[in-house]
């Protein structure tokens, strides 16, 4: 599966310079028929804008779509691919595997209690993300070059999402913090934004823009959203996505400026919009601001730390296989709870909040066998994932820096948020899975080439 000499001269004819396309050519003779690729963009899709689960599996409305999808993938490829893939497919197998191992010792030495309707709902839950979205997505991305047409329906439709937050504050009010929107929480509308904002970054610098205008208007539609959502979560997320793009930008195309001006004046176009604003959206912008500069006194920040410190104590009580999965809100362990909080007379309520933080929560409830797979497939993502990213982005697919900075936004928003328990956490991971393993090929295919062999 060779690329041409004129392709191949296209992607690394001028190592500073942004090339119009860089694609990995579909062979011919081995594809997937439109229906399949159309599916799977609307999944892509619909992370952005999660709407509604299927009644008693608690699964996402895509869900059905992504299981036709996996059929096709699985049982009728056009060509083998689980070999190319083996490294993901023994990192999710392997986390899985540690999963399942968790539930079933923590249900035995039970005697059932610790495995309920919830904790296997949980195996098969992750059983989904991890064989489904994650690999599926892994590979058709990367196999059918489909990342910027990702990348573009999905920032269409965290702007869609952007619009409803925007239509429940004019509708009924909900501006500022704890305001109780009314089609997603608080958190989830401020974790949509921090996690998909860059990939309209990516699509505003890219050469291949042909009309940057939308890309922009998204950005301030998205930002204004998320500053009247009020989450602290995704004003954090959004500020460190955009410094970590632009220094990615730098770090690719150190000489060209005209994508850092681009969002220069869509920063500044975002300040004006601010100094126009109606007295009552400043004043729930400001107040809600405020709370920075006295966040060591603030209750849902003592909160979560006091949920990271039950989960300390729950791994410290189980470290090989933890409590058991979707146990958080179940097993009971004494906590140090802050006067502020309502000390000791308020154990009871403290231990049914959620943990607030993704990483802390895997690692109590399914201890070492479920976090050290994980830990490994991160480290891989984030390492490799951005040599492969700044490869792809000097050959011209600026979708990948994108994907990259949205990937780590993600990643640092977890720490406040307990996330893996959703779709759009594995299809970002299998985002930059495909980046890594497009990047490899891309390597491949250019060394078989004249060029690559010295010819």
């Amino acid at each position: 599966m060779g690329m041409s000499s004129s392709m191949a001269h296209n992607i690394t004819r001028e190592k500073g310079t942004p090339a119009r396309s860089a694609v990995l050519p579909r062979p011919a003779h081995v594809t997937y028929r439109r229906r399949t690729i159309f599916l799977f963009l609307l999944c892509s899709a619909y992370v952005a804008i999660p709407w509604g689960d299927i009644p008693f599996l608690g699964i996402s409305l895509s869900a059905p779509l992504m299981f036709l999808i996996a059929l096709e993938v699985y049982l009728r490829p056009p060509a083998p691919w689980l070999r190319h893939y083996r490294p993901w497919v023994l990192l999710a197998g392997a986390m899985w595997a540690g999963i399942f191992l968790s539930a079933v010792i923590n249900g035995l030495r039970s005697g059932g209690i610790a495995l309920d309707r919830q904790g296997a709902l949980e195996v098969f839950h992750f059983g989904y993300w991890l064989g489904v979205v994650f690999l599926v997505t892994v590979y058709l991305v990367s196999y059918l070059d489909l990342g910027r047409r990702v990348v573009t329906v999905t920032a269409a439709a965290v702007v869609l999402t952007a619009l409803v937050r925007w239509f429940e504050a004019v509708a009924y009010g909900k501006i500022g913090a704890w305001t109780s929107p009314r089609f997603f929480t608080q958190n989830m509308y401020g974790w949509l934004f921090s996690t998909f904002t860059p990939f309209l970054y990516a699509l505003l610098v890219d050469p291949a823009t042909k009309r940057r205008w939308p890309a922009a208007v998204g950005i301030l539609v998205v930002w204004s959203a998320a500053a009247i959502n009020g989450s602290r979560g995704s004003w954090v997320g959004l500020a460190g996505g955009l410094l970590l793009f632009l220094l990615l930008y730098l770090r690719v195309y150190p000489q060209h400026f005209k994508g850092l001006l681009i969002i220069i004046l869509v920063c500044a176009g975002f300040l004006g919009l601010i100094t126009l604003a109606p007295d009552r959206v400043v004043a729930a912008v400001s107040q809600r601001y405020a709370t920075f500069q006295r966040i060591e006194e603030d209750k849902t920040y003592l909160a979560r730390r006091l949920m990271v410190q039950k989960g300390l104590r729950l791994f410290q009580s189980s470290p090989i296989v933890g409590v058991g999965p979707a146990r958080w809100t179940k097993e009971y362990v004494p906590l140090d709870i802050p006067e502020r909080l309502g000390g000791w007379r308020r154990q009871a309520s403290y231990q049914r909040l959620s943990a607030h933080n993704a990483y802390v929560a895997l690692l109590a409830e399914t201890g070492l066998a479920g976090t050290i797979p994980f830990a490994l497939l991160l480290f891989t993502l984030v390492w490799r994932g951005y040599g492969a990213m700044v490869q792809l982005a000097k050959g011209g697919a600026l979708w990948a820096m994108g994907v990259y900075t949205a990937f780590v936004g993600m990643s640092i928003h977890l720490w406040v948020l307990a996330g893996l328990t959703g779709t759009s956490t594995w299809v970002m991971y299998g985002l930059v899975g495909a980046c890594i393993h497009q990047a490899s090929r891309l390597s491949v295919d250019q060394t078989q080439s004249p060029q690559g062999n010295g010819n």
